[in-house]
């Protein structure tokens, strides 16, 4: 959308040539001397770049399958907007609602292949076909390529190309199984290039595959933004050591080269600026054949760290004989890297120069009774708290954003997020709902496709979300704000919405939504302290530029007189490009209020814990809180909203906090 929090998002999709296997050729006329020779059937043909495979060894390769298939795989995403920033990237594990159905036409028939392409996720729904017109082949990065687009007609087709990559080297051999592509779509406010590999799934592993190991070793194909806001398109190679006994994974990509900007047909490729090697860490999911982890900057380079998520590929109940992962890393200053990569079995392969790598992946500790993240729920739950709400009369906000109207609320039983687990375990088919029925505005949107969290640029980690509705853009986001002080935050979580509510207007809300402490589990003698995060938005008094904020926060409540009291420091700002800034003015504020009785709610005022002369924003409003925690029990933890500045004029300021009590 038109203003792109500078965080992190998810997703996507893939395809491939395939030609069929057909027999040979007839017979003629009777003989009239001599035996008559069996007539030489003709090889099957094969679509150039899926492996010199043929179909007797390898009935099931993708080149020798008929009918349809539907391929599914890890994928990588990044989002760039039409002024040419980049507003996100991302990286997910396979998912049934983003696949490719592969068919494979007239059985010796090479070219009449077509693909119909499915994503359902991270808010984009798309699904058309593709083929079998297509363009000659195309090197990308230096890799065999042909394009496919749409062929529902300019009418009905978004500017959408599916790039089918043919990356098989010295060291992967032929790839049979799995099929590499890089996709972009133009339509709407931004461009999203994709990056995949999806394929024949090895499926669940039987008791017979889970022992020995393999080598596998292939190349990556991907992107990299810089600080400077520099995308490079990137390939590396790709090395994989996995122990089937133990689950253990581990491997890198080392070698980077590239080339300045996107999917441009350019095979002069130069060695990249810094140092993008990394080495990764996971674990393998025996009942599904898939594997994510952790990955991280190789000593003395780019300093970043992320996710990896990988598929293995080949028959079932066979060791594979091929793999496919994707990849998303990142820094503080807003560079990341992301892409996708594929190897074939190799067992001489040697392994990269040994260099430190990332903790492998930690084995997942029970969750907490009642706790309100999706992997805690059964089923789809509905929580509430407080809000806060701002009107934003631009059609960029971020850039020049004065705020016409703002709202702050206690808990509302017409604002709620609603968070439901899916049908797997996996983080990729959450779906989050958000409620805001109050003050005139009355919108509902579910969000799906989540994925795993990211950094937040803040230290923190955050799930980010793009969607439409009625051809406007929105985006939602859930915050982790878990520090060594304020511990687990099991049982409450910040939330935020941007949306376009016309072409020249905007809203952003804060939700704090989590399991609410029922009155008769208030304490009402003693006192407790808490601790926590902020994040929320500050709009400038001279040029009303908009950042993104987070700092520290305090909650002092004394439950004999129903007395609480705070402060919010150390404030972080964040620019629209998502680089943290430094600015003169100081936004830490202090606050003071009392508990509702008979409730788990509190209210009260705030003002600027600084005088002008000191660099303090003179500022005054208010925060709304509740109290939270598992049921039955009293208050672990606590979230507020707060609001001060004048809306229309002058500094403003805005968001949620979560907080968790001290020992």
């Amino acid at each position: 959308m038109t203003k792109k929090s500078p965080l992190i998002l998810a997703l996507i999709v893939g395809g491939a040539i395939i030609s069929g296997c057909g027999g040979g050729g007839g017979g003629g006329g009777p003989s009239t001397s001599g035996p008559v020779s069996p007539p030489v059937v003709p090889p099957a043909p094969v679509q150039p770049g899926l492996g010199a495979n043929d179909c007797a060894s390898k009935p099931q390769s993708l080149a020798c399958t008929t009918g349809a298939l539907v391929l599914s795989g890890p994928f990588a995403l990044a989002t760039l907007a039409l002024n040419g920033t980049t507003n996100g990237a991302g990286a997910g594990a396979a998912s049934s609602l983003a696949t490719i159905t592969q068919n494979a036409g007239s059985p010796g028939t090479s070219g009449d292949e077509t693909y119909d392409w499915n994503f359902n996720l991270a808010g984009l729904s798309e699904a058309f076909p593709t083929g079998p017109q297509r363009e000659g082949a195309t090197l990308q990065l230096g890799i065999s390529a042909q394009r496919y687009a749409c062929n529902l007609g300019v009418q009905a087709c978004p500017p959408y190309s599916l790039y089918l990559l043919y990356p098989s080297t010295s060291e992967s051999g032929s790839l049979d199984y799995s099929l590499s592509f890089v996709s972009n779509n133009g339509s709407g406010r931004s461009t999203n290039y994709i990056y995949g590999v999806y394929g024949r799934e090895t499926g669940a592993f039987s008791s017979a595959m889970l022992s020995g190991s393999a080598v596998y070793a292939g190349q990556t194909f991907g992107e990299i933004l810089y600080p400077s806001q520099s995308v490079y398109t990137v390939k590396g190679r790709l090395w994989m050591s996995a122990n089937f006994a133990t689950g253990a994974i581990t491997g890198a990509v080392t070698d980077f080269q590239g080339h300045y900007g996107h999917l441009e047909n350019n095979t002069t490729l130069t060695t990249l600026p810094g140092k993008p090697d990394f080495d990764f860490a996971a674990s393998l999911t025996s009942s599904t054949g898939r594997f994510s982890g952790n990955a991280a900057s190789r000593s003395g380079g780019m300093g970043m760290t992320g996710s990896v998520f990988g598929s293995f590929f080949g028959l079932a109940n066979t060791t594979p004989d091929e793999v496919g992962l994707s990849y998303l890393l990142q820094s503080g200053s807003g560079a990341y890297m992301v892409g996708a990569g594929v190897a074939g079995a190799s067992p001489s392969a040697p392994a990269p120069p040994v260099a430190p790598g990332p903790n492998p992946p930690t084995t997942p500790t029970p969750t907490t009774p009642g706790c309100i993240q999706a992997a805690c729920l059964a089923t789809a739950t509905t929580f509430s708290g407080p809000s806060t709400q701002v009107a934003v009369l631009n059609a960029h906000p971020g850039v020049a954003s004065p705020i016409g109207s703002a709202n702050i609320d206690n808990v509302l039983s017409g604002v709620s997020v609603t968070v439901d687990p899916g049908a797997t375990s996996a983080a990729s088919d959450d779906i989050y709902t958000v409620r805001y029925a109050a003050h005139g505005v009355n919108y509902t949107q579910a969000f799906t496709g989540a994925g795993a969290s990211g950094p937040d640029g803040f230290g923190g980690q955050a799930k980010l979300v793009q969607g439409s509705q009625n051809g406007l853009d929105a985006s939602f986001l859930v915050y982790d704000v878990s520090t060594v002080l304020s511990g687990a935050l099991d049982f409450v979580q910040i939330a935020a919405y941007d949306r376009e509510t016309s072409a020249n207007g905007a809203e952003d809300a804060f939700i704090i939504f989590g399991r609410q402490t029922a009155p008769a589990n208030m304490p009402t003698t003693g006192s407790a302290q808490y601790v926590g995060s902020t994040r929320g938005i500050y709009v400038t008094g001279d040029t009303g530029t908009l950042y993104t904020t987070a700092s520290d926060i305090t909650l002092s409540a004394n439950f004999g007189t129903g007395a609480v009291s705070g402060q919010a420091t150390s404030f972080k700002l964040m620019n629209s490009a998502g680089a943290l800034v430094t600015r003169p003015e100081k936004l830490d504020f202090l606050y003071s209020g009392s508990i509702a009785s008979g409730t788990s709610m509190f209210s009260g005022g705030a003002l600027s814990a600084f005088p002008g002369s000191a660099g303090g924003l003179g500022l005054t409003g208010g925060v709304q809180g509740a109290f939270f925690g598992a049921a039955g029990q009293s208050p672990e933890e606590a979230g507020l909203v707060y609001q001060l500045g004048t809306p229309a004029n002058g500094a403003f300021m805005s968001g949620g906090a979560a907080l968790g009590r001290q020992p």
